[in-house]
């Protein structure tokens, strides 16, 4: 599911994705973590993925608007609109918590959000 989602972003414009690892800030400030923190199955094959995002950008407002970009990206609204993660995997998103700060050091800041998506993959 992990790389799926880095795929997507990429396609969406995100560079420097990593997956489960936030890379020291020595070693570059801009980047994104995509980290999945539980995963429900589904007698189907199916499960419902919780996915925590973080975004470090060299300023407060671009990791917010980043941020709070990837929710977007990921809110399937009340119709339920599927997202094509690949030509395989596909979800249903639903943001658990909006683009909220995490931490701030010298020269950048971090926010953060939780996905729930519901995938036909487990």
């Amino acid at each position: 599911m992990l790389e799926s989602l880095k795929n997507y972003l990429q396609n969406q414009g995100f560079e420097n994705i990593f997956l489960d690892f936030m890379p020291p800030v020595e070693n570059g400030v801009e980047a994104v973590d995509l980290a999945e923190w539980n995963n429900v199955p589904e007698n189907d094959g199916s499960a419902t993925h919780y996915i925590q995002v973080q975004v470090r950008r060299t300023s407060y407002d671009a990791a917010k608007n980043d941020c709070r970009r990837i929710v977007e990206l990921f809110d399937s609204g009340t119709d339920e609109r599927v997202i094509d993660l690949s030509d395989d995997i596909f979800c249903i998103a639903t943001p658990r918590r909006g683009a909220a700060i995490l931490s701030r050091g010298e020269g950048y800041t971090t926010f953060y959000c939780e996905l729930a998506l519901w995938s036909n993959t487990r």
